[in-house]
């Protein structure tokens, strides 16, 4: 068993460990969830504010059977990458075998990680294979996906997290928006196993990480564990607590008081700052929904937004602001002085 708390992500989807067994309880929110075959989870609205999530998992890899859409190839797939997956599945009798063929493709091809693609013509995943042979995830996951599914082994693509740093200020794993990753699920005769082809890689998020980030990070957690949305029964401990340190310390007890609710207002205060004036993408994006609420808008999820405003005057400006906030979310290449320009325009608005 562990237990996540989850920021805003204006987003449905719950990021869990594999793989996933059960919810035992959701904090923060009455939002109700759904499982779905392959095992992930989803809320039924955008997660606009703080969760907590108690989950459990196991080792043992799901055995859900393969559904027909995980054999389904495109009719325009060019000839090359039929002929490829052709050439590999030679000698491979087995899904197991099938899988291990096209692994040892990508590490003996010479196949690169990298954030900068070439431009190209024609088909983007034969130019990656035949030319580039270098590319982000998403064109590892899909071309590696494609391949298993041309020699007829069941395939699925995974979109998650990948890594976490250890907090040592707060004893916790942090998982930020630079460890998105994609990768496939191969179904190999009795179960789906992981099959990432993507080569190693640390992404820019994650070096940019101080011990100060983590210090402040270390306090939001606290904040989040003991003052928001905690439960009667923790009220109760912490007023119990309160109670013996008045007997404990007698006389000092009023430097006691002073010295806690000082501690509780400088974790408030920061609380404040990280979440309503540093400027940051999802502080963005938490004030255009705000403003939007004078539009009579309520939608959360970003393309939705886009969506409602079509036909308004603020539209330009939303667009630019949700694509921006979108880049920073999902995109391991920041602009700076593009967050600066949508918070010009928010601020226009």
């Amino acid at each position: 068993e562990y237990t996540i708390i989850l920021e805003p992500t204006f987003d449905k989807f719950l990021p869990l460990i594999d793989y996933p067994i059960k919810i035992l309880k959701v904090e923060g929110t009455s939002t109700k969830f759904v499982r779905f075959k392959g095992g992930f989870y989803e809320f039924n609205k955008p997660i606009s504010k703080p969760v907590r999530i108690k989950a459990s998992f196991s080792k043992n890899p799901p055995k859900d059977k393969p559904l027909p859409i995980y054999t389904y190839v495109p009719k325009d797939i060019p000839k090359s990458i039929v002929n490829l997956a052709k050439k590999l599945s030679k000698g491979a009798k087995t899904p197991k075998e099938k899988i291990m063929k096209v692994q040892e493709f990508f590490q003996k091809e010479g196949f690169r990680y990298s954030l900068t693609l070439d431009k190209y013509e024609g088909n983007p995943l034969e130019y990656f294979l035949f030319v580039s042979k270098r590319g982000n995830c998403e064109y590892f996951a899909s071309s590696t996906a494609i391949l298993l599914r041309l020699m007829g082994v069941p395939s699925r693509l995974v979109t998650g997290f990948y890594g976490a740093i250890k907090n040592e200020y707060g004893r916790y794993y942090i998982v930020v928006n630079a460890m998105a990753h994609v990768w496939v699920e191969a179904y190999d005769g009795s179960k789906w196993i992981r099959v990432d082809t993507t080569p190693p890689y640390v992404p820019e998020g994650i070096r940019e990480i101080s011990k100060v980030s983590l210090i402040y990070d270390a306090i939001l957690t606290f904040w989040y564990k003991n003052i928001v949305n905690f439960d009667t029964e923790k009220q109760r401990s912490i007023l119990i607590t309160t109670s013996d340190l008045l007997k404990v310390f007698g006389k000092n007890s009023e430097k006691i008081l002073f010295f806690l609710l000082l501690t509780l207002s400088s974790i408030a205060g920061y609380f404040i700052y990280v979440r309503e004036i540093r400027k940051t993408p999802e502080n963005l994006y938490r004030k255009l929904l705000r403003k939007l609420k004078k539009y009579e808008i309520k939608e959360k999820l970003p393309e939705k937004v886009i969506e409602a405003v079509k036909g308004k005057d603020i539209y330009e400006e939303v667009k630019f602001i949700v694509r921006t906030y979108e880049r920073y979310k999902y995109s391991k290449v920041r602009d700076k002085e593009e967050l600066k320009e949508a918070y010009k325009l928010l601020k226009k608005m």
